[in-house]
């Protein structure tokens, strides 16, 4: 399992589209956590995939299936520890 980061980036959207947007993301197949931020980005999600292919097809229809989205950046997460066992 491979649980990611997405910083969303949108285009200029009104309140209420960045509203829609997060409600539509929060339905989605695969999305743990979706809320809108202040900062740099629009939104954050948290996304559990199978393995990195399906992280990819997932971003990649996100992007494709909501037009407002301008940008996502991925950070895949790690436990932190090098033999992958949880601290």
């Amino acid at each position: 399992m491979v649980k990611a980061y997405l910083s969303i980036i949108t285009k200029a959207a009104s309140p209420v589209q960045l509203k829609i947007l997060i409600e539509k993301l929060r339905k989605t197949k695969g999305v743990v956590v979706a809320d809108s931020v202040s900062g740099e980005f629009n939104a954050i999600v948290v996304v559990d995939a199978l393995d990195g292919d399906a992280l990819n097809k997932m971003v990649t229809k996100l992007s494709k299936d909501n037009p407002i989205i301008e940008k996502i950046a991925t950070s895949v997460a790690s436990s932190g520890s090098p033999s992958g066992e949880i601290c």
